[in-house]
């Protein structure tokens, strides 16, 4: 049997640079769209909805598509992923171009959320001028007296 790559990422094929689980599936379950029939805030997610979406839902069959009017509030795109996870993209204003980027995005990714893996310990090239801490520095108490000047 061949070694294959990590199958959540594969590196060729149909399926490039696309995130997958161990069984091949995508994380994406469902798109969620939400547009309004009337603002203008919505006119790219109509013109959208009216030429691309057709054929982004025959290209991928395994993700279920919601598309639902919604007025006077402005679009967004929903990604509903494994394991109960959501990214929200906001639409407002947008053509064609940019809401098929961010679909794109959504559909590539897994759906967790953006974390810092490794955090590097901070060397500053000039040392402290307060001095290194020390708990072990014994507590001096100052006694102050105030003489009256009149």
């Amino acid at each position: 049997r061949p070694l294959r790559a990590l199958p959540w990422l594969s590196g060729s094929g149909a399926g490039a640079g696309v995130a997958m689980n161990s069984q091949g599936q995508r994380f994406l379950q469902r798109l969620v769209i939400r547009y309004c029939d009337w603002g203008g805030s919505s006119r790219g997610m109509r013109q959208f909805l009216k030429d691309k979406i057709v054929d982004f839902a025959k290209r991928h069959p395994d993700i279920q598509i919601d598309v639902a009017m919604k007025r006077n509030r402005h679009p967004f795109m929903r990604g509903i992923y494994q394991h109960d996870h959501e990214k929200v993209i906001d639409c407002p204003n947008r053509d064609v171009e940019w809401i098929e980027e961010k679909l794109a995005y959504l559909r590539d990714s897994s759906g967790g959320r953006m974390t810092k893996r490794y955090a590097k310990p901070v060397y500053s090239q000039r040392p402290t001028i307060q001095g290194l801490w020390d708990q072990d520095v014994p507590y001096q108490r100052f006694r102050f007296e105030v003489e009256d000047q009149a």
